[in-house]
């Protein structure tokens, strides 16, 4: 048996720590949860909205094949670079596919359907208080906004009664909203462009420079991202701020969406002033605070991933020069910046990959609920081998601000290459998250398997394998590997 590779202890916790935990990045659900009565109401409500959405098809595709294919391809063209610049605005956490899958689905197949009826129907009340013509001008802009920006909010809400740990914090929320706003914009700019505009090329062609290219930014992922973040902030903040304020958030901004919407709708400035210039005007003050809702929830989050490293700091996966680096997108970019100098684009590339693995290093840590689980002392591991590897390229610690005794003392404490040391016996064994019998996360180890021995506790022994992969298994289970 190897000498026992021994983490050193955890860090004392800060007297300035939040009340509130931290998140729970690392467990994550997804939208299939046949337990959750919301998620069967959710696949209700897509079934009926398909039904609705697959008649609105059959009707454009009437109207013109041509245009109803053109239509989709301009419009997937808008939809997938707003999708990445999403996914890209969630760095830490990212949301599982099927939960993104059906926030898309409701706003394109749901909330047509809903504020369809609903619009119409307050339409025709709108007609016969104020008249024609006074309907005509102002109908869109008192009817659409209340409507339709409640039925977004409700998929989004009925999204967290499904899986209530996707919402970990405010970019969830936006993340969320955002998502369902844009499947509602691509549904509702189909219709216009088959049914409005007229549906052969050149009208879906000016369709979509109206209501995309002039006006794509600030419509209805606009809308619906300010209202996510006020949900998220309702539902995330519980431990940390009152009822009252919470409720003050989030009724507050689903306003402001919805005012958004109506300053949108309103016929001020569409006849009086040229389209670009229409649009700034009424949209670009509400796309600025949407962006500075998205900054408050960046330096929320990257606060959040302080939070879940407190504990990694010391130990063989976090440095605390390193979490100086590594807690906001600046730091970490200006950490690049004076590694491509010192070691060129190489090194940089292992320093940026060095700091992904120790992001998911805090998604690890927030998921286990045990310093010994496999998981995460892999995740350190990986981590270490990494940062061994970049400081292995001269110049490159020193640029990192790495004193020669830090370097020194991290090589030393670097585990042995890979020996085998132990096999599985004949039976075969079994190899566990943690130390526990009790713990349900368990593989069977093949006999004769080759495994190094990394750390011994009573009958429990942490066992490396070739390929780098951890886990706890019981000392009856191997044997002294045989002499090469």
């Amino acid at each position: 048996m190897i000498e026992a590779v021994v983490s050193p202890p955890l860090p004392a916790p800060s007297p300035n720590v939040s009340r509130r935990p931290p998140p729970r990045w690392g467990v994550q659900t997804g939208l299939i949860q046949s337990r959750q009565p919301a998620f069967w109401l959710f696949v209700v409500a897509l079934f009926v909205g398909g039904l609705y959405g697959l008649l609105i098809q059959l009707s454009a595709l009437l109207v013109s094949p041509v245009g109803w294919l053109l239509s989709l391809v301009l419009l997937a063209l808008y939809a997938l670079p707003v999708l990445l610049v999403i996914r890209w605005l969630d760095l830490y956490e990212r949301e599982p596919r099927s939960m993104l899958v059906g926030a898309f689905l409701w706003g394109y197949l749901v909330v047509p359907l809903f504020a369809g009826f609903g619009n119409d129907l307050w339409g025709i009340v709108i007609a016969k208080l104020g008249g024609a013509d006074f309907a005509a001008q102002w109908s869109d802009a008192l009817t659409a906004p209340v409507i339709e920006e409640t039925f977004k909010y409700l998929g989004v809400a009925l999204l967290f009664l499904v899986a209530r740990a996707e919402f970990d914090d405010l970019i969830d929320g936006f993340v969320y909203g955002a998502v369902v706003g844009l499947g509602f914009a691509c549904a509702e700019d189909l219709f216009y462009f088959m049914f409005k505009f007229g549906g052969d090329v050149a009208q879906v062609l000016q369709g979509f420079w109206v209501r995309v290219i002039a006006s794509g930014l600030y419509g209805h992922v606009t809308f619906t991202g300010i209202a996510g973040i006020g949900l998220a902030y309702f539902v995330s903040r519980r431990l940390d701020r009152s009822l009252g304020r919470r409720l003050a958030v989030a009724a507050g901004l689903l306003l402001l969406a919805i005012t958004a919407h109506f300053v949108w709708n309103s016929p001020w400035l569409w006849e009086d002033q040229p389209l670009f210039v229409a649009t700034t005007f009424k949209g670009l003050p509400f796309f600025i605070g949407l962006l500075i809702l998205l900054y408050l929830a960046r330096r929320r989050e990257n606060d959040a991933l302080s939070e879940a490293l407190a504990g990694e700091i010391g130990q063989p996966g976090l440095l605390p020069s390193e979490m100086a680096a590594l807690r906001d997108m600046r730091s970490r970019r200006a950490a690049a910046a004076r590694v491509r100098p010192a070691g060129g684009p190489q090194a940089q590339r292992l320093l940026k990959q060095l700091q992904r693995e120790q992001i998911r290093l805090a998604l690890t840590s927030t998921a286990v609920d045990s310093t010994d689980d496999a998981g995460l002392l892999q995740q350190r591991a990986v981590c270490q081998a990494l940062r061994l590897r970049l400081w292995q390229t001269p110049g490159v610690s020193q640029a990192l601000g790495i004193s020669a005794d830090e370097a020194a003392a991290a090589f030393a404490a670097a585990p042995a290459a890979w020996t085998r040391n132990a096999v599985v016996i004949t039976t075969g064994g079994w190899a566990l998250a943690t130390p526990d019998w009790n713990d349900p996360r368990r593989v069977g180890l093949p006999p004769r398997l080759e495994l190094q021995v990394m750390q011994e506790r009573g009958p429990w022994i942490l066992v490396r394998s070739r390929a780098g992969w951890l886990g706890w298994t019981y000392v009856s289970y191997l044997e002294a590997a045989p002499a090469a």
